[in-house]
């Protein structure tokens, strides 16, 4: 199945406008952030209106070489 990026964002929404993130989250008991953006973002914010608990790893650095590549591609968020 291939998902399509809505705005050419990085987001995943299923047909409701939900984060399927959120979604596996929601299953296995834990929202993890290892950086990001304005679409990590709102997932956070998603996330916490559910009520599902999140680990942040601010150590977690983007490869900029790959970041730069997926950006070049006019990739946003």
């Amino acid at each position: 199945m291939q998902i399509k990026y809505p705005n050419n964002s990085w987001k995943v929404l299923d047909d409701s406008g939900d984060s399927y993130m959120v979604y596996v989250a929601s299953k296995n008991g834990c929202f993890l952030v290892f950086g990001g953006g304005s679409v990590t973002l709102s997932e956070l914010e998603e996330v916490a209106g559910k009520g599902i608990e999140t680990k942040n790893f601010p150590e977690f650095l983007p490869d900029p070489i790959n970041l730069d590549a997926k950006l070049a591609q006019g990739k946003n968020g």
